[in-house]
């Protein structure tokens, strides 16, 4: 079976290919230091849209694509 991410046609393990599931492992553990530095004025929806929205961010097209998933499917 094909990634839970629609773009994707690389074979899932779980809901994502590996390329997709490390991109989420990353939000994950990065999301409990954003919290850290910016308190709680970031909430998981706000730190996702800034993955997806802010070109300066250093997010790579995969973990762009995740935070899009897991703003769609919350």
């Amino acid at each position: 079976m094909s990634c839970i991410i629609e773009s994707c046609i690389r074979e899932r393990e779980n809901e994502f290919c590996v390329e997709h599931h490390e991109a989420h492992e990353n939000i994950e553990n990065s999301f409990s230091s954003w919290k850290k530095a910016y308190g709680t004025k970031y909430s998981k929806t706000k730190y996702l849209s800034e993955l997806v929205n802010n070109e300066e961010l250093p997010a790579g097209k995969w973990v762009r694509e995740i935070a899009e998933y897991l703003i769609e499917n919350k």
